[in-house]
C-alpha cells in the first residue's frame, strides 16, 4: 500500500469513528431537545440541524475553555490555526484528512461566539477579528486546495472560489457601511464551508483517485454560487443607493394659487 493510500485509509478510519460518535450524540440530543440558537434560525433545514447539534455538542468544550481562562479571541485564533492545518493537508493531497481538520476548525468558529456570550465579553474588536480571520481562512483554504490539484483547471476553480467568497462578504460589509441592509440568501459562508467540508469528508469512502476531482467540483460549485450571490448583492445594493440619489420631483403648483394670480392680474 502506497503512502497516499495509507493516508486515505487512516482518514476513512477516523471519519468512521467520528460518524459513530456523531450518531450516538444525535440520540442524546433527541432526548435533550436543545433550543435552536437565534444565530442559525435564519438558515435552511440542513444548517439548522447541523448547527443545533454543533452548538449543543460544543457547549461542554466552551465551559472547559472558560475554566482554563481562555477567551473568545483565543478560540478564534485556534480555529484559524486548525483551518490552516487543513489547508496544508489538502495542499499535500490529503483530502479526507483535510476535511476532518476543517470540521474541527469550523467547530471553533461556533465556540468563539458562545464563549464570548458566556463570559459576557462580546466586543466590537472581537467581532472585527472574527470576521477578518473568517475571510483569511477561506483564502488560505482555497489556496491550499489550489496547491493540491495536479491540473490547472482545478487551481483556477479554487482561485475563483476564493475571490467570489471574499466578494460576497465585501459586498455586504460595504453596503452596510453605507447604511443599506444587505439582502440575505445565496451561498453564504456556512453553505460554502459545508460544501467543501462534506465533499472532503466523504472522499474517504471512495477510492483515493476520486478525491481530487470531487474537490474540484466542490470548488466549481462554490465559485459559481458565490459569484451569483455577489452579483445579486452588488446589483441590489447599487440599485437602492442609486434610487436614493435621485432628486425628488418638483411639486406642481397648487390649484389654490391660480385664482389668486388671476385676481392680481385684474387689479393691474
Amino acid at each position: 500500500m502506497t503512502a497516499p493510500e495509507q493516508t486515505h485509509e487512516l482518514a476513512r478510519l477516523l471519519l468512521a469513528t467520528c460518524l459513530g460518535i456523531w450518531a450516538v450524540s444525535l440520540g442524546f440530543m433527541a432526548v435533550a431537545r436543545p433550543a435552536l440558537q437565534p444565530r442559525i434560525a435564519q438558515y435552511g433545514l440542513v444548517i439548522r440541524i447541523m448547527g443545533r447539534w454543533m452548538y449543543w455538542w460544543s457547549a461542554p468544550l466552551v465551559r472547559w475553555f472558560d475554566a482554563r481562562g481562555l477567551n473568545a479571541n483565543h478560540v478564534t485564533w485556534i480555529g484559524f490555526g486548525i483551518t490552516t492545518i487543513a489547508a496544508a493537508m489538502v495542499g499535500q493531497g490529503w483530502w479526507a484528512l483535510g476535511g476532518l481538520a476543517l470540521m474541527f476548525g469550523s467547530l471553533c468558529d461556533i465556540m468563539d461566539g458562545e464563549l464570548a456570550r458566556l463570559q459576557k465579553a462580546s466586543r466590537p474588536s472581537g467581532a472585527f477579528l472574527d470576521s477578518n480571520l473568517d475571510r483569511l481562512s477561506e483564502i488560505v483554504l482555497f489556496g491550499g486546495m489550489a496547491a493540491g490539484f495536479t491540473d490547472r483547471f482545478g487551481a483556477y476553480w479554487a482561485y475563483a472560489a476564493a475571490g467570489a467568497s471574499v466578494m460576497v462578504s465585501y459586498a455586504r460589509a460595504r453596503g452596510e457601511g453605507l447604511g443599506v441592509s444587505c439582502p440575505g440568501g445565496g451561498l453564504e459562508r456556512p453553505h460554502r464551508v459545508l460544501i467543501v467540508m462534506f465533499t472532503l469528508l466523504f472522499c474517504a469512502f471512495f477510492p483515493e483517485r476520486w478525491a481530487a476531482p470531487a474537490a474540484e467540483i466542490a470548488c466549481a460549485v462554490v465559485a459559481v454560487g458565490a459569484s451569483a450571490t455577489a452579483l445579486v448583492r452588488l446589483s441590489t445594493i447599487y440599485g437602492i443607493l442609486h434610487r436614493a440619489e435621485k432628486p425628488s420631483p418638483t411639486p406642481a403648483p397648487s390649484a389654490a394659487a391660480a385664482p389668486e394670480e388671476h385676481v392680481h392680474s385684474q387689479a393691474r
